[in-house]
Protein backbone atom coordinates (compact mmCIF):
# COMPACT_ATOMS: atom_id res chain seq x y z
CA UNK A 1 0.00 0.00 0.00
CA UNK A 2 1.10 3.08 -1.24
CA UNK A 3 0.25 5.94 1.53
CA UNK A 4 2.93 8.63 1.55
CA UNK A 5 1.71 10.33 -1.63
CA UNK A 6 -1.62 10.40 -0.46
CA UNK A 7 -0.39 11.82 3.13
CA UNK A 8 1.82 14.07 1.28
CA UNK A 9 -1.01 15.38 -0.44
CA UNK A 10 -3.50 15.54 2.84
CA UNK A 11 -0.76 17.41 4.43
CA UNK A 12 -0.93 19.91 2.37
CA UNK A 13 -4.50 20.60 1.36
CA UNK A 14 -5.22 21.00 5.42
CA UNK A 15 -2.13 22.60 6.30
CA UNK A 16 -3.30 25.57 3.33
CA UNK A 17 -6.30 25.42 4.68
CA UNK A 18 -6.06 25.84 8.74
CA UNK A 19 -3.58 28.84 7.74
CA UNK A 20 -5.68 30.64 5.81
CA UNK A 21 -9.11 29.88 7.58
CA UNK A 22 -6.85 30.73 11.69
CA UNK A 23 -5.34 33.87 10.02
CA UNK A 24 -8.94 35.87 10.49
CA UNK A 25 -8.54 34.87 14.53
CA UNK A 26 -4.87 36.92 14.54
CA UNK A 27 -5.45 40.31 16.35
CA UNK A 28 -4.02 43.59 14.99
CA UNK A 29 -3.25 46.66 16.42
CA UNK A 30 -6.82 48.41 16.21
CA UNK A 31 -8.70 45.20 17.23
CA UNK A 32 -10.09 45.20 20.42
CA UNK A 33 -9.88 42.58 22.89
CA UNK A 34 -12.93 40.67 24.50
CA UNK A 35 -12.87 37.44 25.48
CA UNK A 36 -15.10 34.91 24.35
CA UNK A 37 -15.53 32.29 27.07
CA UNK A 38 -15.76 30.04 24.71
CA UNK A 39 -12.29 30.59 23.65
CA UNK A 40 -8.89 30.84 24.55
CA UNK A 41 -5.99 33.20 23.38
CA UNK A 42 -2.22 32.93 23.13
CA UNK A 43 -0.21 35.83 23.74
CA UNK A 44 3.99 36.22 23.58
CA UNK A 45 6.44 39.09 22.63
CA UNK A 46 9.27 38.78 20.39
CA UNK A 47 12.03 41.04 18.47
CA UNK A 48 11.52 39.08 15.54
CA UNK A 49 8.76 39.34 12.70
CA UNK A 50 8.63 35.41 12.07
CA UNK A 51 5.88 33.44 12.09
CA UNK A 52 5.41 30.42 14.92
CA UNK A 53 3.24 27.24 14.16
CA UNK A 54 1.70 25.23 16.97
CA UNK A 55 -0.04 21.48 17.12
CA UNK A 56 -2.99 21.14 19.23
CA UNK A 57 -2.85 17.88 20.50
CA UNK A 58 -5.65 15.44 19.60
CA UNK A 59 -8.75 15.75 21.80
CA UNK A 60 -10.58 12.21 23.22
CA UNK A 61 -12.86 12.95 20.94
CA UNK A 62 -11.09 13.56 17.97
CA UNK A 63 -9.26 10.25 18.77
CA UNK A 64 -12.38 8.03 18.65
CA UNK A 65 -13.54 9.50 15.69
CA UNK A 66 -10.24 8.77 14.01
CA UNK A 67 -10.47 5.33 15.10
CA UNK A 68 -14.03 4.69 13.76
CA UNK A 69 -12.45 6.18 10.12
CA UNK A 70 -9.54 4.37 10.17
CA UNK A 71 -11.71 1.05 11.09
CA UNK A 72 -14.17 1.98 8.29
CA UNK A 73 -10.99 2.73 5.75
CA UNK A 74 -9.56 -0.64 6.63
CA UNK A 75 -12.77 -2.70 5.94
CA UNK A 76 -13.11 -0.55 2.32
CA UNK A 77 -9.59 -1.45 1.73
CA UNK A 78 -10.30 -6.11 3.08
CA UNK A 79 -13.16 -5.78 0.60
CA UNK A 80 -11.79 -3.92 -2.35
CA UNK A 81 -8.20 -6.44 -1.77
CA UNK A 82 -9.81 -9.32 -3.61
CA UNK A 83 -10.30 -7.50 -7.13
CA UNK A 84 -7.49 -5.29 -6.96
CA UNK A 85 -5.29 -8.73 -6.43
CA UNK A 86 -7.44 -10.65 -10.11
CA UNK A 87 -6.78 -7.37 -11.55
CA UNK A 88 -2.88 -7.51 -11.15
CA UNK A 89 -3.07 -10.78 -11.59
CA UNK A 90 -4.68 -10.68 -14.67
CA UNK A 91 -2.21 -7.97 -15.80
CA UNK A 92 0.61 -9.78 -15.10
CA UNK A 93 -0.66 -12.80 -16.96
CA UNK A 94 -1.78 -10.39 -20.46
CA UNK A 95 1.57 -8.08 -20.31
CA UNK A 96 4.13 -10.92 -19.68
CA UNK A 97 6.86 -10.17 -22.43
CA UNK A 98 4.51 -7.33 -24.02
CA UNK A 99 5.45 -3.51 -24.80
CA UNK A 100 1.76 -2.53 -24.97
CA UNK A 101 1.10 1.06 -23.29
CA UNK A 102 -1.45 -0.45 -20.91
CA UNK A 103 1.24 -3.24 -19.87
CA UNK A 104 4.34 -0.43 -19.75
CA UNK A 105 1.57 1.60 -17.25
CA UNK A 106 1.05 -1.06 -15.11
CA UNK A 107 1.70 -1.33 -11.34
CA UNK A 108 4.09 -3.45 -11.17
CA UNK A 109 3.91 -4.68 -7.61
CA UNK A 110 1.69 -6.74 -6.23
CA UNK A 111 -0.85 -5.14 -4.08
CA UNK A 112 -0.55 -5.88 -0.05
CA UNK A 113 -3.44 -6.92 1.40
CA UNK A 114 -4.38 -4.83 4.32
CA UNK A 115 -4.23 -5.63 7.61
CA UNK A 116 -4.62 -3.87 11.47
CA UNK A 117 -0.79 -3.78 11.20
CA UNK A 118 -0.10 -2.30 7.80
CA UNK A 119 -3.61 0.09 7.17
CA UNK A 120 -2.77 3.65 7.17
CA UNK A 121 -4.68 6.89 7.32
CA UNK A 122 -3.50 10.15 7.74
CA UNK A 123 -3.02 11.21 11.77
CA UNK A 124 -5.37 12.80 13.80
CA UNK A 125 -3.53 15.87 14.59
CA UNK A 126 -3.54 16.77 10.82
CA UNK A 127 -6.21 19.31 10.77
CA UNK A 128 -5.09 20.73 14.47
CA UNK A 129 -2.12 22.70 13.06
CA UNK A 130 -2.48 26.60 14.14
CA UNK A 131 -0.57 29.46 12.48
CA UNK A 132 0.47 33.07 13.60
CA UNK A 133 1.62 34.81 11.04
CA UNK A 134 4.11 37.73 11.10
CA UNK A 135 1.44 40.25 10.63
CA UNK A 136 -0.57 41.29 12.30
CA UNK A 137 0.80 42.54 15.16
CA UNK A 138 -1.01 43.00 18.49
CA UNK A 139 1.40 45.84 19.30
CA UNK A 140 4.59 47.18 17.71
CA UNK A 141 7.26 49.37 19.27
CA UNK A 142 9.84 49.99 17.43
CA UNK A 143 11.57 46.46 16.56
CA UNK A 144 9.04 44.95 19.57
CA UNK A 145 6.38 42.85 18.62
CA UNK A 146 3.13 41.25 20.71
CA UNK A 147 0.93 38.86 18.78
CA UNK A 148 -2.32 37.61 19.73
CA UNK A 149 -4.34 34.58 18.55
CA UNK A 150 -7.82 33.42 19.28
CA UNK A 151 -7.76 30.08 19.17
CA UNK A 152 -9.72 26.80 20.24
CA UNK A 153 -9.08 25.60 24.23
CA UNK A 154 -6.67 23.08 24.74
CA UNK A 155 -3.23 21.41 24.90
CA UNK A 156 -0.74 22.76 22.14
CA UNK A 157 2.61 22.59 21.19
CA UNK A 158 5.13 24.49 19.86
CA UNK A 159 5.77 23.11 16.59
CA UNK A 160 8.01 25.20 15.51
CA UNK A 161 8.61 28.47 12.76
CA UNK A 162 6.99 26.83 9.36
CA UNK A 163 5.26 28.61 6.12
CA UNK A 164 3.40 26.42 4.05
CA UNK A 165 2.31 26.97 0.50
CA UNK A 166 0.38 25.30 -2.16
CA UNK A 167 2.92 25.94 -4.50
CA UNK A 168 6.33 25.66 -2.52
CA UNK A 169 5.05 23.27 -0.03
CA UNK A 170 6.68 23.56 3.51
CA UNK A 171 9.62 25.63 4.34
CA UNK A 172 11.09 26.94 7.65
CA UNK A 173 12.22 24.69 10.80
CA UNK A 174 10.51 21.74 12.84
CA UNK A 175 11.45 21.72 16.60
CA UNK A 176 10.88 17.89 15.85
CA UNK A 177 13.66 17.31 18.72
CA UNK A 178 12.37 18.50 21.23
CA UNK A 179 9.64 21.39 22.79
CA UNK A 180 7.44 22.16 24.93
CA UNK A 181 3.53 22.03 25.88
CA UNK A 182 1.15 24.04 27.26
CA UNK A 183 -2.61 24.60 28.03
CA UNK A 184 -5.24 26.83 27.06
CA UNK A 185 -7.94 27.34 29.01
CA UNK A 186 -11.33 28.59 27.95
CA UNK A 187 -11.80 31.81 28.80
CA UNK A 188 -8.23 32.73 29.59
CA UNK A 189 -5.09 34.74 27.67
CA UNK A 190 -2.70 32.72 28.26
CA UNK A 191 0.77 34.64 28.56
CA UNK A 192 3.67 32.31 26.44
CA UNK A 193 5.94 35.22 27.67
CA UNK A 194 9.39 36.29 25.11
CA UNK A 195 10.13 34.54 21.84
CA UNK A 196 13.58 34.38 20.96
CA UNK A 197 15.35 33.13 17.82
CA UNK A 198 19.08 32.75 18.73
CA UNK A 199 19.77 32.09 15.34
CA UNK A 200 17.75 34.92 13.53
CA UNK A 201 19.17 37.14 15.66
CA UNK A 202 23.15 36.39 15.32
CA UNK A 203 22.55 36.50 11.87
CA UNK A 204 20.16 39.92 12.31
CA UNK A 205 23.40 41.68 13.96
CA UNK A 206 25.83 40.30 11.41
CA UNK A 207 27.24 37.35 12.92
CA UNK A 208 28.30 34.46 11.15
CA UNK A 209 26.90 31.70 11.83
CA UNK A 210 26.28 28.15 10.02
CA UNK A 211 22.99 26.84 11.66
CA UNK A 212 24.17 22.80 11.19
CA UNK A 213 27.25 23.40 13.70
CA UNK A 214 26.41 26.60 16.00
CA UNK A 215 25.92 26.00 19.53
CA UNK A 216 22.71 28.30 18.80
CA UNK A 217 19.24 27.08 18.68
CA UNK A 218 16.91 27.85 16.73
CA UNK A 219 13.98 28.75 19.12
CA UNK A 220 14.05 29.96 22.83
CA UNK A 221 11.31 30.67 25.31
CA UNK A 222 11.45 33.17 28.11
CA UNK A 223 8.70 32.31 30.34
CA UNK A 224 6.32 34.88 31.20
CA UNK A 225 6.90 36.69 34.51
CA UNK A 226 5.68 39.98 36.35
CA UNK A 227 8.58 42.02 35.52
CA UNK A 228 7.55 41.38 31.42
CA UNK A 229 5.54 44.24 30.03
CA UNK A 230 2.07 43.92 28.39
CA UNK A 231 -0.17 45.97 25.91
CA UNK A 232 -2.78 48.54 27.75
CA UNK A 233 -5.72 46.89 25.95
CA UNK A 234 -4.87 43.59 27.98
CA UNK A 235 -5.46 45.54 31.48
CA UNK A 236 -8.45 43.52 33.49
CA UNK A 237 -8.32 40.57 31.23
CA UNK A 238 -7.62 37.69 32.29
CA UNK A 239 -4.27 36.79 31.53
CA UNK A 240 -2.68 33.68 33.12
CA UNK A 241 1.28 32.82 32.27
CA UNK A 242 1.79 29.53 30.30
CA UNK A 243 2.59 26.73 32.56
CA UNK A 244 5.09 24.50 30.12
CA UNK A 245 5.69 21.12 30.08
CA UNK A 246 8.52 19.37 27.84
CA UNK A 247 7.38 17.76 24.46
CA UNK A 248 8.87 14.67 23.12
CA UNK A 249 10.08 14.76 19.22
CA UNK A 250 7.56 15.38 17.15
CA UNK A 251 7.22 13.87 13.19
CA UNK A 252 8.33 15.77 10.38
CA UNK A 253 5.38 16.42 8.90
CA UNK A 254 6.44 18.57 6.22
CA UNK A 255 10.06 17.72 5.12
CA UNK A 256 11.38 20.94 6.37
CA UNK A 257 14.70 21.82 8.70
CA UNK A 258 14.53 19.81 11.93
CA UNK A 259 15.73 21.77 15.39
CA UNK A 260 14.52 22.03 18.92
CA UNK A 261 13.85 24.40 21.22
CA UNK A 262 16.10 25.91 23.89
CA UNK A 263 16.33 24.13 27.27
CA UNK A 264 14.25 25.99 30.04
CA UNK A 265 15.45 25.79 33.79
CA UNK A 266 12.73 23.52 35.60
CA UNK A 267 11.27 22.72 32.72
CA UNK A 268 13.08 21.05 29.28
CA UNK A 269 16.41 19.33 29.01
CA UNK A 270 18.33 17.06 27.52
CA UNK A 271 20.80 14.54 27.66
CA UNK A 272 21.94 13.89 24.05
CA UNK A 273 19.14 13.50 21.43
CA UNK A 274 16.54 12.67 24.94
CA UNK A 275 13.96 15.06 25.84
CA UNK A 276 14.31 15.20 29.76
CA UNK A 277 11.40 16.56 31.78
CA UNK A 278 13.28 18.78 34.88
CA UNK A 279 10.17 18.56 36.68
CA UNK A 280 10.75 15.17 37.41
CA UNK A 281 14.06 14.25 35.73
CA UNK A 282 13.52 11.58 33.64
CA UNK A 283 12.86 11.16 29.53
CA UNK A 284 9.60 12.46 28.50
CA UNK A 285 7.08 9.92 27.71
CA UNK A 286 6.74 9.41 23.74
Amino acid sequence: MRAGPLLAAALLALACHAGAALARNQLGSRDAVVVDPQKSYIFYRTDQRLPLRLLREVSPAQRTAWELERARGLERARRAYPGRLREWQRLQAECRGSQAPACLNRDPERPVEPTEANFTIPPPELGNFLDISAGPQFTRDGEDYTYLMTVDPGSYIVYGQIVVTSQAGGTGICLCMGSVRFEAPAGRIVDLGELRYPIAEALAAGQTVNPGISPLTSHAIVPATDAMARPDRLAGLPVVPAEFRAADKMPNYFGVQISRLAAMPGVLGYERDRVIDLRTGQPVAP
